[in-house]
This record gives structure tokens, C-alpha cells and sequence, in this order.
């Protein structure tokens, strides 16, 4: 997490605006097939976004993100934590 803030603390507006740039490039690559078409249309329903516009949604968030609302962001999140609980056998068939 660390590497992470010293990279955006060092980071330059121009660097920010070549990473959005290849975003939204991917972002909003069209389809070749139906097959790609048919897959978008159905996450959209899954997310129930029957408006089938997320995709521009999310490119209009990307081209605003300024360098400052990121350093900011990346500060205030927590530490990621990874916690594994194991349950025995023995609790397992205790259970009604």
C-alpha cells in the first residue's frame, strides 16, 4: 500500500491523464461480436442497469477523477487483511 501512495504522491497530472487514457480506451473498445455484445447487455442486467449505460457512467467518472481525489482516496482506505477461519470436523457435526 505503501508503494502505492509513494507512487501517486509522485505521480504527475500528464502521467494520470496517459493511465485514463488507456482506460477509457479499453473502457470503450465496441464489440466484434454478438457474442461480446450479448455478454455486456447481460452484466447489465445482472447489476440491474437496464439502462445499459454503466460503461459511459464509468467513462464519465474516469475523464473527472483529478490526481488529488486519488492520493486522497488511496489514503483514507484501510489496510487490506486477509483472515481464513477454519472450522473443525468435530463443530461441524455438533451442528443440527
Amino acid at each position: 500500500m505503501q508503494d502505492m501512495q509513494k507512487q501517486l504522491a509522485d505521480m504527475t497530472e500528464e502521467q494520470l491523464s496517459t493511465y485514463k487514457r488507456s482506460v477509457l480506451s479499453r473502457i470503450n473498445q465496441k464489440e466484434t461480436s454478438l457474442y461480446q455484445l450479448t455478454g455486456r447487455y447481460w452484466r447489465e442486467i445482472d447489476r440491474k442497469e437496464y439502462s445499459f449505460n454503466s460503461r459511459e457512467k464509468f467513462s464519465q467518472s474516469i475523464s473527472e477523477l483529478r490526481l488529488r481525489d486519488l492520493q486522497d482516496t488511496l489514503k483514507h482506505l484501510p489496510d487490506r487483511r486477509f483472515t481464513v477461519e477454519s472450522v473443525g470436523s468435530n463443530l461441524l457435526a455438533a451442528k443440527p
